[in-house]
């Protein structure tokens, strides 16, 4: 049972991570080039890594869990990064 509930919480954790970061770089950082760059994804990633793993001494946040926190963070940086390339309506 605690794995599942476990699972359930990793699971909406990235899903929140991907969603507010990549509509984040959408609207916010539209015009801000450093956001556009390859390593954006990467620097965000971890920085989001790096903050899971100093919640994770917490009894109920693991590690796993922060990578997957910056594993969404980077995948939603970078998905927003590809969405201000496509022409509108795509």
């Amino acid at each position: 049972m605690f794995l599942l509930l476990h699972l359930a919480v990793t699971y909406g954790i990235s899903w929140f991570a991907y969603n507010k970061t990549k509509t984040f770089v959408e609207t916010r950082l539209r015009f801000v080039e450093a956001a556009q760059t390859s390593t954006a994804p990467w620097i965000a990633g971890a920085a989001a890594f790096s903050l899971g793993a100093v919640v994770a001494l917490l009894p109920f946040v693991s590690i796993p869990m922060a990578a997957v926190l910056g594993i969404s963070t980077g995948l939603g940086v970078r998905s927003g990064q590809r969405q201000r390339r496509l022409p509108p309506g795509m």
